[in-house]
């Protein structure tokens, strides 16, 4: 700071105005006339004295601005000289007292005055006066040295310490810093210190006489042996050691980890998560936990696994438990080793042994609920899926999958068995048994291996490997290698052999061989007919014999002859004339010109065309597709009208990785709409190469933990830790492609350059440092820069870690 620096003249301070500068950058007094001094001793003396006070300027001004005036003006502009205006006649530049120019210019790092006093004994005078002064002739000559850092400094209080002026380190006066701070104090030794106010981030006292601590909100206090810890919450983390009794006074005790105790009566517990080894009690509400034994009234369990539960009431929403006995069990989903009450609501799980009076079971498969033994007197199941055997007086489920089923009644929407038995057995959807026993069968519809009733019905299509029944009835379609039945009504009857002992009733029959002794039959197809009367409106057979006339409702066999000649004249016209009747082979054609591609692009789509020709009697044509990472769109089948041409197309398109290709191949295949024999196909390939650079980071991430006495793992981009403010604590940072046991690391770590800064510093894929936190929430952050050598290719990774202090 520039300090408005007055120098002591002799006679009355005058105002010194602005003056030219030479072509050399000096400042001149212009000469101008005034009556001589009185003696020639005061004109010298003046001379000298106005060339000391002019240089004791040029030195302050070093002093505060470190370097020297562009010209003597500066020095009467920022008040470190002030002349006589008086002198010479009124002046308006630095004048000598023989009214003659003084000069001023910077010489190397020094600085010189000159002027001319007319008379070489004045000017010998005023040189031996002055210091660094010199003359030549009537000129004088002042040098001023640049001043010594030493000296420069020399009234200012010193930072280093100097031995051999141990004084510039030490105050002469009190220090008053004018409601200013002092900071940064690494250490304060004083005899006595008065504090209106202190805020220490971290205080080491040896002995402390005070009348309350403040903590934010809250406070310790005194009232005589009494000591009150006053907050909303007590916390401790460590072990809490009591030599006394600890009262509640009616209040709750609650967020204790582990509670360890000779003898505890409790009425009721409310815990969020715990470990207990045996608990009793009139009323138990508990979220999560490990219990060994649990036993009370009234149970409300939220999440947990418990190894023994005995209770009147339970109400369970999720969780294992090995053993579970009461009155009324409520179990949303869970595990149960064994199970047993008087009644049993469950909604999903699985149970090794389920016994009870009362069993309601809302859904039971085989990924929510397994039984190996179900044994009850009256139970209803949604969905059953029994992997061992299932016995049952009565069985009634929507849905079921049962090995092996042996019921009084059952009734069963859908479901698949390998052996089935019962006195009846109806299903309304559809059911499949390898084996079936029963004495009546009632199903829509109905597919089984080996079929044995008394009596069955089915509404739906029944197909079997071997029925054998006193009376089967079936509306719809029966499909069987063999019949036997006693009487039988069939709609629609298809089979290798069949054999009727009465009477058969069908609207049709399809049989490689047929006897009957008397049938009524609506359609009749055959390789091989033996009867004695046909009467039918149409016959068709590979061979036909009668002993009798053949007659037919339509017309003679003479009518039929003329139908025959005018069929023939039709075919000649068709073969001759307009040559329908000749098989064509369709022709086709495939193209896709940017099928074939590639590109530093995931994406890629084409146009596939295709085009048909040569359909005389018609085509029909479809796409077939294949390959690996292709979609295929609008690749649909259609036909084309006798004689006519089409043009289908087929899109594709891919979303292809970098460096990675798809290909595949799309076909057009043409039919010959009457000829079905006569194809027609062409093919064209496709490839697309994305060879857009793979990104070696992709993978990359920086993360970190704190150690603690569990297993840590490194958590991405930033952790967050808690502990004592004195405590010294280790962060872990790591960086890599993948998490390993606790750190990120590298596949291939000489393939990366490594570099962290910041609050850790190393060169390893892992980083480790440590720190006290002190009071107060403290943030620890590092950059690390990763190259990946092959590629050149750099990045950086921002890691934070924040520490909450317990106070």
């Amino acid at each position: 700071m520039k300090g408005l620096q007055k120098q002591k003249g002799y006679g009355a301070l005058l105002m010194i105005a602005l003056v030219g500068v030479l072509a050399l950058g000096s400042t001149v007094y212009y000469k101008t006339r005034m009556s001589q001094p009185e003696s020639v001793r005061e004109t010298y003396e003046s001379s000298a004295e106005e060339l000391r006070q002019i240089a004791s300027a040029l030195t302050k001004y070093y002093r505060e601005n470190m370097s020297w005036p562009s010209s003597l003006n500066d020095l009467a502009l920022a008040g470190y000289f002030n002349g006589d205006a008086a002198r010479c006649g009124g002046g308006s530049v630095f004048q000598s007292s023989f009214c003659t120019a003084i000069f001023g210019t910077q010489v190397g790092d020094d600085y010189t005055l000159t002027v001319n006093l007319l008379k070489e004994g004045i000017a010998q005078a005023v040189a031996n006066q002055i210091p660094g002064g010199s003359s030549a002739g009537t000129t004088v000559t002042a040098t001023i040295n640049r001043p010594f850092q030493s000296a420069l400094y020399d009234d200012y209080l010193q930072r280093v310490e100097d031995p051999d002026n141990p004084q510039r380190t030490q105050l002469e006066v009190d220090l008053d810093i004018n409601n200013n701070d002092l900071v940064n104090i690494g250490s304060l030794n004083v005899q006595r210190a008065t504090f209106d106010d202190a805020d220490f981030t971290n205080a080491d006292i040896e002995r402390m006489n005070t009348e309350g601590v403040l903590l934010g909100n809250n406070s310790i206090t005194y009232a005589g042996n009494q000591l009150n810890v006053n907050a909303g919450a007590v916390r401790a983390n460590g072990t809490l050691s009591m030599n006394g009794d600890i009262v509640g006074n009616g209040n709750d005790i609650t967020g204790i980890d582990s509670v360890s105790a000779n003898s505890g009566q409790f009425d009721s517990i409310s815990a969020g998560s715990a470990a207990i080894n045996s608990l009793s009690g009139n009323s138990l509400d508990y979220n999560s936990g490990s219990i060994d034994s649990v036993s009370g009234n009234r149970l409300t369990f939220g999440n947990g696994s418990i190894t023994s539960l005995d209770g009147n009431t339970f109400t369970y929403n999720s969780g294992t438990i090995s053993s579970v006995s009461g009155n009324t069990l409520d179990f949303n989903s869970g595990n149960i080793g064994s199970l047993s009450g008087n009644s049993l609501s469950y909604g999903s799980g699985t149970v090794n042994t389920l016994s009870g009076t009362t069993l309601t079971y809302g859904t039971v498969n085989g990924t929510n609920g397994n039984f190996d033994s179900v044994s009850a007197n009256s139970g209803s199941i949604g969905n059953m899926s029994v992997t061992g055997t299932a016995g049952l007086n009565r069985l009634s489920s929507s849905n079921g999958n049962v090995t092996n089923l042996d019921v009084t009644t059952g009734n069963i929407n859908s479901g698949e068995a390998n052996s089935a038995s019962g006195t009846s057995v109806s299903s309304s959807g559809t059911s499949t048994f390898s084996e079936l026993n029963s004495n009546r069968i009632d199903t829509n519809s109905f597919k089984g291996q080996t079929v044995q009733a008394s009596s069955g019905s089915t509404s739906g299509n029944a197909s079997a490997g071997s029925v054998s029944a006193s009376n089967l009835t079936v509306n719809n379609r029966l499909q069987t290698n063999v019949i036997e039945s006693n009487s039988s009504s069939v709609g629609n009857a298809s089979a290798s052999r069949l054999v009727i002992q009465e009477t058969l009733n069908a609207s049709g029959i399809n049989v490689t061989l047929a006897s009957f002794n008397n049938a009524n039959i609506g359609s009749v197809s055959g390789s091989n007919l033996s009867v004695d009367t046909v009467s039918a409106n149409q016959f068709s057979g590979g061979s036909y014999t009668s002993n009798d006339d053949f007659y037919t409702p339509q017309s003679s066999v003479n009518n039929n002859h003329l139908l025959i000649t005018e069929q023939r004249n039709k075919l000649d016209h068709c073969m001759d004339v307009t040559e329908y009747c000749l098989p064509q082979t369709p022709s086709v054609d495939v193209s896709c010109p940017s099928c074939t591609a590639f590109g530093n692009r995931s994406s890629f789509s084409s146009t596939i065309t295709g085009t048909i020709s040569d359909c005389r009697q018609g085509c029909s044509y479809r796409w077939t597709t294949s390959g690996s990472n292709l979609n295929f769109t609008g690749c649909t089948s259609g036909t084309v009208s006798k004689g006519s041409t089409a043009s289908p197309s087929c899109n594709v398109s891919a979303s292809v990785a970098p460096q990675a290709s798809a290909t595949g191949t799309a076909t057009l295949i043409v039919t010959n709409s009457h000829y079905s024999d006569r194809v027609a196909s062409d093919s064209v390939n496709i490839r697309y190469d994305n060879r857009t650079p793979i990104d070696p980071f992709k993978e990359v991430t920086a993360g970190c933990f704190v150690d603690t006495t569990a297993f840590d793992t490194a958590r991405p981009n930033s952790c967050m830790a808690n502990g004592w403010p004195n405590n010294t604590y280790t962060a872990l940072l790591s960086v890599g492609e993948y998490l390993g046991r606790e750190h990120f690391q590298f596949n291939i770590l000489s393939d990366w350059d490594i570099a962290w800064t910041g609050d850790c510093t190393g060169n390893s894929y892992s980083c480790k440092f440590d720190f006290t936190p002190g009071t107060g929430d403290q943030n620890y952050s590092s950059t690390v820069s990763v190259r990946h050598k092959p590629s050149g290719e750099t990045r950086t990774f921002n890691v934070t870690i924040r520490f909450h202090t317990l106070e």
